[in-house]
């Protein structure tokens, strides 16, 4: 069940071009194209390495993503290896990118084996990104088999010594700064896209272009400071800002970045250094960033009061969506992933401008980290003056007990104790973040007693923590806004384990985001007190959930909620939606049929603002259905919302005449079907529906044969076939939609890859070469 994709994330419906596009470097792509398609058929290696900025991801990517590339490869998968890597991370991280598997509950051992099978027989490419010292290789050299296919292994590296360490025969291929001209051009692009330069702006522009030392990020990042202003008085003064300030010293980075900071507006500087607190490499969810600034207060809007009606388009969340869109143009932020509404799913930042933004946000007291990096700045704040506090560390250790030991509460034995402590009146911490969730720190029920000293706290994101039990002790920080944790299971946790969240959560009166993932067997109980939340607009509970009935003289009107994603009972759900009248995002996995052969759900007339809903239907696909429950229905053709944009549906075993229904929702503009949730060997499309759909994504689907043609998918931008192991053909009438621009497949059969060239082929002998096909195929030896 898909939970990040909240309304409000649909920042930037387009993606920015000038984040996708690449100035340069085309003969340096051209030869590594040559490199990896051509040469022996033994596996080799390429090393792509030069200093911070200078562009080694973004050429690497490039030809990572080239449609030669694609197509020459059986496998290709992507890593980023950090300043302190985890092995573990790094197998995961592969199968996830190259397989699209999650094998979390493997051990070490298993998930070598695991990745040495997966990439036995193919002919593959994996990447390896920011490598710091070779024995991250050599960690993993033995997973990677070698069967004289003409598998390559590309590592980017700031370090020249590191090919030398890694292979004897390692292609070394060091990445040069641009040309003056090379420069101009990058600017110029990157300030006014396709447009002409205005010509009182060239001198100048050319100028500011030489002073970067032809480094390209100096040259992106001067472009978001240009376009913000398209005057000559202010390119003038850039210009002789930069003019000794900027070269290609590595410790001059800074000063371009600092630049860029000065010239951002008030209110957008804070949430440029709230990256701070992001590990390094980190995709950061965007409907995730948008809920922390939100609730630290960082959205500034022109309304004085908190309640903003539902149509207002000055909202905070269409006001964060800005903030961040205007990050993004200005070059401080990269966009990591697009949603399939082609908005913003996830943002990154450049490792040169995270250390900045560590380094300003220390200086001004705005975010501290812990539990290291306040032993090498100097003027550290006094613990009584420290605002936000988060882990510095990717090492395994247990940051409750570092947050403990900085603040020096180490003798608070019990939230009560803590409470009465006159020690803690001076902590005046609004933020405690350890957000990475993919690191192992695990506390118990002891750890969290010194939680309860921080009165003040705002925000509490532990989703990095591996929690072996629910902190009770929250309920006593009245003024939180914001909780995320993560609860896992742990091999030799101290004393009592207990899984619910305390009866006394509607307590906490001014939450408005409860996050809580839990990857334990066991179910977490969640009290109705939580229903009982006024302001809560965002309830995302994850994996295993336990409701308490609600009792009917407890339920009210909760016109704030916008967000519920749970595991839920049938009945539950229904009493909870006839008072959560503004929800946008609903996601449902309950037993959606019991004994009926009808699909039941609540009934949504009600909610006339929802426009994302998945359904996903507690019940496994490869359950032996009776034959009389073969096929199931819509309870009514009226079901779902006419306000609906994106719908998934998982495991609901529907038949394709129910598609019709589904095709007629006037919004529409996604759909995902995953898991058998429609059954039957053929689809037979019709006409006249799905007259607003973009994005169409199939996953474990098992129909035959599919008949369409391009009139009755007008608005088709991305075709997605995902594991449909059955299908004979894409229909050849699919390549005729004038919107479409892109088909991926993965896993699929290889007649389904064969009519996707079709497709391909037909649509180059009609001149349409804007249509691009990507094929994943890490199950099947040739393509």
């Amino acid at each position: 069940m898909e939970t990040s994709n909240s309304s409000f994330q649909k920042v930037g419906s387009q993606r920015d071009a000038r984040s996708t596009t690449v100035v340069g470097y085309d003969e340096d792509a051209r030869i590594l194209i040559e490199k990896l398609k051509g040469g022996r058929k033994q596996l080799q290696f390429i090393s792509v390495f030069g200093m911070a900025g200078l562009g080694k991801t973004t050429l690497v990517r490039k030809v990572f993503t080239e449609p030669l590339i694609e197509y020459h490869f059986h496998v290709r998968a992507w890593t980023t290896v950090t300043q302190e890597p985890k092995k573990r991370d790094l197998l995961l991280g592969i199968l996830k990118s190259g397989f699209d598997v999650d094998n979390k509950n493997e051990s070490d051992m298993e998930l070598r084996a695991t990745l040495k099978r997966r990439l036995s027989g193919q002919r593959y490419l994996v990447v390896m990104d920011d490598i710091w010292d070779s024995k991250d290789w050599n960690d993993l050299m033995l997973c990677f088999p070698d069967d004289n296919l003409g598998s390559r292994i590309v590592f980017t590296s700031r370090l020249a010594d590191v090919p030398f360490k890694v292979h004897p025969g390692c292609y070394k291929y060091p990445l040069r700064f641009l040309s003056h001209e090379e420069s101009w051009n990058l600017l110029r692009y990157r300030v006014f896209l396709e447009d002409s330069c205005p010509t009182s702006l060239i001198k100048i522009g050319q100028e500011i272009a030489r002073n970067c030392k032809g480094l390209p990020l100096s040259l992106v990042v001067m472009a978001g400071i240009l376009a913000s202003d398209q005057t000559a008085n202010w390119w003038n003064q850039v210009g002789e800002d930069t003019s000794s300030n900027v070269s290609n010293a590595p410790e001059q980075h800074m000063k371009t970045v600092e630049l860029s900071y000065k010239h951002l507006p008030n209110h957008l500087k804070p949430c440029f250094l709230y990256f701070a607190a992001f590990p390094e490499d980190y995709e950061i969810p965007a409907w995730k960033l948008i809920l922390l600034w939100m609730a630290e207060g960082l959205i500034k809007t022109t309304q004085t009061t908190e309640k903003f009606p539902e149509d207002e388009e000055n909202s905070l969340e269409k006001v964060a969506a800005g903030y961040l869109n205007n990050l993004i143009s200005r070059s401080l932020v990269m966009v990591s992933k697009t949603g399939s509404n082609g908005g913003i799913k996830a943002c990154i930042v450049h490792d040169v401008l995270r250390d900045f933004c560590i380094q300003r946000a220390s200086k001004a007291n705005f975010l501290q980290q812990l539990p290291r990096y306040q032993l090498h700045v100097s003027n550290t704040p006094t613990k009584s003056t420290v605002k936000r506090v988060y882990s510095g560390s990717d090492s395994e250790k247990n940051f409750i007990l570092e947050l403990t030991r900085y603040f020096q509460l180490e003798n608070l034995f019990s939230p009560y104790e803590t409470l009465l402590n006159k020690s803690t009146d001076s902590l005046k911490v609004n933020t405690i973040l350890c957000c990475n969730a993919s690191l192992s720190f695990y506390a118990d029920c002891y750890d969290f007693y010194a939680l309860g000293a921080f009165r003040v706290l705002r925000v509490l994101d532990l989703s990095g923590t591996g929690l072996s039990n629910v902190p009770h002790v929250m309920v006593s920080l009245l003024t939180l806004r914001y909780v995320a944790l993560c609860i896992k299971p742990v091999d030799d946790h101290r004393g009592f384990v207990d899984l619910s969240l305390p009866n006394s959560m509607n307590s906490l009166i001014f939450l408005e985001t409860l996050i809580v993932h839990n990857r334990k067997e066991n179910g977490i109980h969640v009290p109705y007190e939580t229903w009982m939340l006024n302001r809560l607009k965002h309830l995302i509970l994850r994996g295993n959930i336990v409701h308490q009935d609600i009792p009917d003289s407890q339920m009210h009107c909760l016109s704030n909620l916008k967000t519920v994603s749970t595991q839920i009972p049938l009945d539950q759900c229904k009493k909870i939606l006839e008072y959560t009248p503004n929800l946008r995002k609903l996601g449902i996995r309950a037993a959606l049929y019991l004994s009926s052969t009808k699909l039941r759900i609540p009934n949504l007339d009600k909610l006339q603002h929802l426009e994302n809903l998945s359904l996903q239907n507690d019940l496994n696909p490869g359950y032996d259905l009776t034959d009389n429950l073969l096929h199931r229905e819509l309870t009514s053709p009226f079901m779902f919302p006419a306000t609906l944009k994106k719908l998934t549906l998982v495991c609901t075993f529907l038949k394709w005449d129910e598609m019709e229904q589904i095709g007629m929702l006037p919004n529409l503009e996604v759909l995902k079907l995953q898991c058998e949730a429609f059954r039957g060997e053929k689809w037979e499309t019709t006409d006249g529906g799905f007259c607003r759909l973009k994005h169409l994504a199939f996953k474990f689907i098992k129909f035959v044969q599919w008949s369409a043609y391009s009139e009755q998918f007008p608005n088709l931008q991305h075709l997605k076939m995902d594991e449909c192991t059955q299908l004979e053909e894409i229909p050849i009438g699919i390549g005729d939609i004038y919107t479409l621009e892109r088909i991926e497949i993965r896993n699929c059969n290889y007649a389904v890859v064969q009519s996707a060239h079709k497709i391909i082929e037909d649509q180059l002998n009609k001149g349409n070469d804007f249509l691009k096909i990507s094929v994943f195929q890490g199950m099947q030896t040739s393509v």
